[in-house]
């Protein structure tokens, strides 16, 4: 998040909703920070407002998070590899099983937590993992020892 266009050396009370205030100084007018939106958040509104302590200047703003929920946010899951491999009883299959998870307006997911569960008898090289920078997760799958 940034604030901009205060007076240089200003002093600025910062309020975010759900947050406690903090101070701010601007030593070139303008002042940026962090925010980290958890994955379990709601979807929902934050509302941002700046004003200096000193003065008379302000600025707000609206910060808009679509949480990740299929209720409120429609998050897709598309196959991206290892779909129809074959192999011999006990096999490891040589591609691993990779899906990709991307939000309503096609944006990757990343940091979502995602759980692969194996057929009977099959077993998986991960059980769970999270998706990377492009939404993807993957998992190797090694064939049950039985033919079946």
């Amino acid at each position: 998040m940034a604030i901009v266009g205060f007076p240089n050396n200003s002093t600025i009370r910062v309020s975010v909703t759900g947050e406690p205030d903090f101070l701010a100084t601007t030593a070139n007018g303008a002042y940026s920070w962090d925010m980290f939106i958890p994955l379990a958040s709601k979807s929902g509104t934050v509302s941002v407002h700046a004003a200096d302590t000193g003065g008379t200047s302000a600025a707000s703003g609206t910060l808009t998070i679509k949480g990740f929920d299929l209720t409120n946010n429609r998050i897709a899951i598309a196959k991206v590899q290892g779909d129809n491999q074959t192999g011999s009883p006990g096999a490891l299959l040589p591609a691993p099983l990779r899906i990709a998870l991307l939000d309503s307006s096609g944006t990757p997911v990343v940091g979502a937590p995602v759980v692969f569960q194996a057929s009977p008898g099959a077993q998986l090289t991960v059980a769970s993992a999270f998706t990377d920078s492009a939404g993807q997760a993957e998992t190797l799958v090694r064939l049950p020892a039985a033919q079946g």
